[in-house]
């Protein structure tokens, strides 16, 4: 017999479900194949990148590839991922006709020479978000309680924005887009923020800065991040024009999932190869059963 605690919310007829000793099996992996494979993939990837009215793009710290999948849906190509995590480096690869490098940033020595190792004419646009877990609000107890080891690791990936500034350097774009979260600009009394400006300014950038909030374009969701924009071809950038908040409606959580279909029950045996992710706040209806 598998206990649950139960807990009665009054604000609604559903339970909600704690799994304080729900036990979880983890399912077979699911093994996802890249988009550039083959020499048919190969093919298509050169075609791209060599067309002569490309914008080339290669996405720094790029995860699993939000930033590079936005620019491809603006018409860039994107060339180049590099991130060190082996599992979004795969997603990233199968999402995208993009070459993905899992390698940490910081080994590449010589950024010019890798891109000629891989076959790109040029690199016309550097896109990226470094990592921003040091300067994020969200999550701050949390990070406070991890051991000293831990909070040091992720102080230093603080100064990892230099590498995307070494790159910059080495590679010459036409622009760049750095992402991260807002409280970037205010951290350690700002002394990052003016850093990467002083940085982009001494490579003859001219910087703008953005403070976007998703819920403006089409996003179920209030989630603002700051965009450090460098251009080195003239004053030339323009503030995406708003799509929601002002001529139409923003968008609702309603909006996005209202149409997804709606579980009666759930049902859980001990020892199940289902996996459930998210069980400690399921919400159902009805009798559990186990």
């Amino acid at each position: 017999m598998l206990h649950i605690m139960m807990e009665e919310n009054p604000q609604s007829p559903h339970r909600v479900i704690r799994s304080n000793n729900l036990s979880t099996c983890r399912g077979t992996r699911v093994r996802l194949s890249p988009t550039l494979r083959g020499e048919a993939g190969e093919a298509a990837w050169q075609k791209a990148v060599t067309h002569p009215d490309a914008l080339v793009t290669i996405d720094l710290f790029c995860g699993a590839g939000g930033l590079s999948y936005g620019f491809q849906e603006a018409g860039f190509v994107n060339a180049l991922g590099i991130d060190s995590d082996a599992d979004a480096c795969e997603t990233h690869a199968a999402n995208l006709l993009s070459k993905t490098l899992c390698r940490d940033i910081q080994t590449i020595e010589d950024p010019q020479a890798l891109i000629a190792e891989l076959g790109i004419p040029r690199v016309d646009v550097v896109i990226g978000g470094p990592p921003c877990q040091g300067f994020s609000l969200v999550g701050r107890g949390k990070v406070l309680s991890l051991s000293k080891e831990i909070q040091d690791r992720i102080a230093r990936q603080n100064y990892l924005y230099r590498e995307f500034v070494r790159f910059v350097k080495a590679l010459k774009p036409l622009f760049f887009v750095m992402e991260n979260v807002p409280h970037l600009s205010a951290f350690a009394d700002g002394v990052i923020a003016q850093a990467i400006a002083q940085d982009f300014d001494a490579l003859g950038y001219n910087i703008y800065h953005e403070l976007p909030d998703a819920t403006h374009y089409g996003v179920p969701q209030t989630r603002r991040r700051l965009f450090i924009i460098g251009t080195r071809i003239g004053w030339v950038y323009r503030e995406p024009r708003k799509t929601h908040g002002e001529a139409r409606p923003v968008r609702t959580l309603a909006d996005a999932i209202a149409d997804l279909p709606r579980y009666r029950r759930l049902h859980w045996k001990k020892n199940s190869p289902t996996s459930l992710p998210y069980a400690s706040m399921a919400m159902v209806q009805g009798n559990t059963q186990s």
